[in-house]
């Protein structure tokens, strides 16, 4: 197993991956592992909080009281401190959920397992 760290994948072929540098990385099987890096900038023109994503409160609401952020981009608080960031749609869809409520008068705690 070789890992080629800091490089993108230009093709992959029938024999393997060509990648960013034009070498040719020779495979039967491929494992792409890919990172998320949070869209803010926005949100840090806004004068919003911003860490790992837009930091929000358990309810998703943001710095600001009217704005809530919901999906990748928001970094939710935790009851032991700090903000995780859930990456999948389904606690993104979760979230826009819980948000909306919120935003129309419920006070409801964003829960998840990451």
């Amino acid at each position: 197993m070789r890992f080629h760290l800091d490089r993108g994948v230009a093709a992959i072929g029938d024999d393997g991956v060509t990648i960013s540098d034009g070498s040719v990385v020779p495979a039967d099987l491929i494992v792409s592992a890919i990172g998320v890096l949070p869209e803010t900038a926005l949100a840090d023109a806004a004068g919003l909080a911003t860490g790992n994503g837009i930091l929000t409160d358990r309810h998703l609401r943001s710095s600001a009281p009217n704005i809530y952020a919901a999906g990748d981009c928001a970094a939710v608080a935790q009851p032991g401190g700090g903000h995780i960031r859930y990456e999948s749609w389904r606690n993104a869809r979760a979230q826009a959920e819980t948000a909306a409520r919120n935003m129309a008068g419920a006070a409801e705690t964003f829960a998840a397992i990451p």
